[in-house]
């Protein structure tokens, strides 16, 4: 009875949300109640010219990326090891991967990422600011997606369990 109710709860939600602009105050709040939080701004122009370059086809990093079977997308991942392929799926197929590409890379530590996210979290996730430690966000998973390849988003689940339950994108 109780995932009965959650589970009509969280499609209240749903719908609610399907009808409300999230770039409003109103749709912002739902999507905090469901632990979502948008930062407007959180990079600059410039530092989102800088990422898309460091990551971008031509960049001496792009040749490390490894590209996802379904989605078509480039990924690189940093930090710890994470998982590798899962069998009897149709989404991502990602589930142990050791971080080829080690410690966050110069662009991230330059910009200064990681400690403007857990700024963020201190401020949004009351109580988190005791837990949080210095080596939270150490691991980084980006996606290039190359619309002239057809790569795209498909739904998926990202895989929380690694992520010590915060998981900023």
């Amino acid at each position: 009875a109780g995932q009965r109710r959650y589970l009509a709860a969280l499609g209240s939600y749903m719908d609610a949300l399907r009808g409300i602009d999230s770039s409003q105050p109103a749709g912002r709040a739902l999507l905090a109640d469901l632990g979502l939080h948008i930062i407007d701004d959180f990079v600059t122009e410039d530092e989102e010219r800088e990422l898309v370059d460091y990551w971008g086809p031509g960049s001496p990093v792009h040749a490390f990326g490894t590209n996802e079977l379904i989605s078509g997308r480039r990924w690189f991942n940093y930090g710890p090891i994470l998982p590798r392929a899962t069998t009897g799926t149709t989404k991502s197929t990602l589930t142990v991967i050791p971080a080829q590409l080690g410690r966050m890379p110069p662009v991230v530590s330059r910009q200064r990422l990681q400690e403007r996210i857990r700024a963020h979290v201190e401020r949004l996730v009351p109580g988190k600011r005791a837990h949080l430690r210095q080596n939270d966000f150490d691991q980084m998973y980006v996606n290039y997606y190359n619309h002239a390849t057809g790569a795209n988003i498909d739904f998926h689940h990202d895989n929380h369990t690694c992520m010590h339950g915060i998981v900023a994108g």
